[in-house]
């Protein structure tokens, strides 16, 4: 997909990380998938983590089923990302 974005000129992505599953399936586990986002961005300047909160919704009790958010959760993630986004794009020379 990196590749694909790079191909029709998108030059920098904005990354929301995944959160956490909420089912009752104790062989599921979102920690890889997240490392792997996280660490993709780590290596690459044209890729910014912009909001890490949906790694904390099930713990606050934000999920209202195994894989998806209450309104208010999408909402909190949101202002954190265009916050976040604003930020890189105000104050970053490239």
């Amino acid at each position: 997909m990196y590749e694909k974005l790079k191909a029709v000129g998108i030059e920098h992505c904005f990354l929301i990380g995944i959160g956490a599953y909420n089912g009752t399936a104790d062989d599921i586990c979102y920690d890889e998938i997240r490392n792997a986002q996280y660490s993709f961005a780590e290596h690459r300047k044209d890729i910014t983590v912009v909001s890490r909160l949906f790694e904390t919704m099930k713990a606050r009790g934000l999920m209202k089923d195994s894989f998806h958010y209450y309104q208010a959760g999408y909402n909190e993630v949101g202002k954190d990302a265009a916050i976040n986004t604003a930020k890189y794009v105000l104050t970053t020379v490239e």
